[in-house]
């Protein structure tokens, strides 16, 4: 693993672990960390697309590790990573903008 790799298993193992402490989050969100991986696996599976002004971005399992791992950059996202994964894990994303970076649009 490089380092890239371990600090982003680091970060995303602490938000798992942060929810599993805290009372509200483990209660909304008990198998988090379970229902992340299996959301990865469903967007392998059948990825989503997004219309944006720059394009269609397509979101599959490495796009979404990459918005998370993003995420995790910003103070104030952090709090949120749990729901947009409970959403994704349902078929929904609140907030598509997270996923509309020049780079990933076609």
């Amino acid at each position: 693993m490089n380092c890239i790799t371990l600090n982003f298993n680091r970060a995303l193992t602490a938000v798992f672990e942060a929810c599993a402490v805290d009372t509200f989050c483990s209660q909304t969100y008990p198998n988090l960390e379970t229902t992340f991986y299996q959301v990865v696996d469903e967007l392998n599976a059948n990825p989503v697309s997004f219309e944006f002004d720059q394009g269609t971005v397509v979101v599959d399992g490495y796009v979404f590790l990459d918005t998370i791992f993003k995420l995790l950059y910003s103070v104030d996202a952090i709090p949120w990573i749990p729901f947009l994964i409970d959403e994704a894990s349902k078929g929904e994303f609140p907030e598509t903008s997270i996923f509309g970076v020049s780079d990933r649009s076609t």
